[in-house]
C-alpha cells in the first residue's frame, strides 16, 4: 500500500481547492482548506479523476508504486454562463 498526498490548486490564483473530490478508481477523499487529500491505495495504475463543481474535471493515467505526493494539480475554474 502506498500513502499518497494529492494537492489540488486553483489554475489562476494558485491556491488551493478546499472541497475537490479525489478518485483513484474507488480509493476516494475530499480536499481539505488547503486543497490537500491523502489516501491509502495499493501500487498500480489507476485512472485519477479529481472534480469540484466550480472546476472542469480533471482525468489522468498515474502508476502508483510508493508513498508519495501528486501534484501539484491544477484546476481549470468552469466557465459559467449567465
Amino acid at each position: 500500500m502506498a500513502n499518497l498526498t494529492v494537492i489540488v490548486r486553483d489554475l489562476n490564483t494558485k491556491r488551493g481547492v478546499q472541497g475537490a473530490f479525489i478518485d483513484f478508481e474507488g480509493y476516494t477523499a475530499i480536499t481539505d482548506y488547503q486543497g490537500q487529500a491523502v489516501l491509502t491505495v495499493p501500487a498500480k495504475t489507476y485512472t485519477l479523476r479529481i472534480t469540484h463543481r466550480n472546476y472542469t474535471p480533471y482525468v489522468s493515467m498515474l502508476t502508483v508504486s510508493y508513498d508519495g505526493t501528486v501534484g501539484p494539480i491544477d484546476l481549470v475554474p468552469a466557465v459559467t454562463i449567465l
